[in-house]
């Protein structure tokens, strides 16, 4: 997988390249040649981000108002000696539709971090954690921090 990535982030490097030799060996005029050799720095730069996304790094756009499961989180906190802010990284499954889990990233927050503890803690337990993420604009980053509830408890065994 990572490899056929690489295969096609080089191709659209390459071909980035060619179409920059051909405009600039033209007598175009230049306002074109410096729109087209823009345009494909864009195109260069929008397949990178693109190309990230599919590598499976935490991406900060989420898929707002919509029920997902909590799989797994992890926490890291600010350290004030560094200055990094630290980091919340959730890994959720969608409940609407049957898609592989994707890895989330929320910016550094105390209440934040007091529920997803809790919610890790009452997974152990055996509640499956719901997670909704709402906000305004499909696929927008929020800053708002997302509502966690209990999908269903586990039905103690019946026993004889």
């Amino acid at each position: 997988m990572i490899a056929n990535l690489l295969v096609l982030f080089v191709t659209v490097c390459f071909l980035g390249l060619l179409l920059a030799a051909l405009v600039t060996g033209t007598h175009w005029a230049w306002i074109l040649k410096a729109s087209i050799i823009l345009t494909t720095t864009g195109v260069l730069i929008g397949c990178y981000f693109a190309l990230v996304e599919l590598l499976g790094w935490p991406s900060p756009l989420h898929s707002l108002n919509e029920d997902q499961v909590l799989v797994h989180a992890v926490v890291h906190e600010p350290n004030k000696g560094s200055g990094e802010g630290g980091g919340i990284y959730l890994w959720v499954e969608s409940l609407e539709h049957n898609l592989p889990p994707r890895a989330l990233e929320f910016s550094y927050s105390r209440k934040f971090h007091e529920a997803i503890v809790e919610a890790l803690r009452r997974q152990q337990a055996g509640t499956k954690q719901g997670i909704r993420i709402e906000g305004s604009g499909a696929g927008a980053s929020t800053t708002e921090i997302p509502r966690i509830y209990d999908l269903y408890r586990p039905k103690p065994s019946d026993k004889n």
